[in-house]
């Protein structure tokens, strides 16, 4: 019994050495969302080739929508702020116009 304990032990090694994950640096920066698809392509690569697990693709997956959302949510508060700038302008030139 405690020898298939050991080759089971082995075989989890082994499995867990194959997949040798990501090198370092190989996803670069993440600044843009085309630095995202980037990552998301480079993962689904290492996924296919065995190099990642499964759930540390999920991981990455997670994390890369997380950023993508923060990204978007900063675009449209930053537009919403050019926005009112651009109502106040024009307000100001009716109230101009109107005198």
């Amino acid at each position: 019994m405690a020898e298939r304990g050991r080759i089971g032990a082995e075989v989890s090694k082994q499995v867990r050495r194959k997949g040798k994950g990501l090198r370092p640096g190989e996803l670069g920066p993440l600044r843009t969302p085309q630095d995202a698809e980037r990552w998301l392509r480079i993962v689904g690569q290492a996924v296919a080739e065995g190099r990642l697990r499964n759930r540390d693709a999920d991981s990455t997956t997670r994390a890369v929508r997380e950023w993508l959302r923060a990204h978007d949510a900063g675009q449209v508060s930053h537009r919403l702020e050019e926005l009112k700038a651009t109502v106040a302008e024009l307000r100001g030139e009716k109230l101009r116009r109107v005198k």
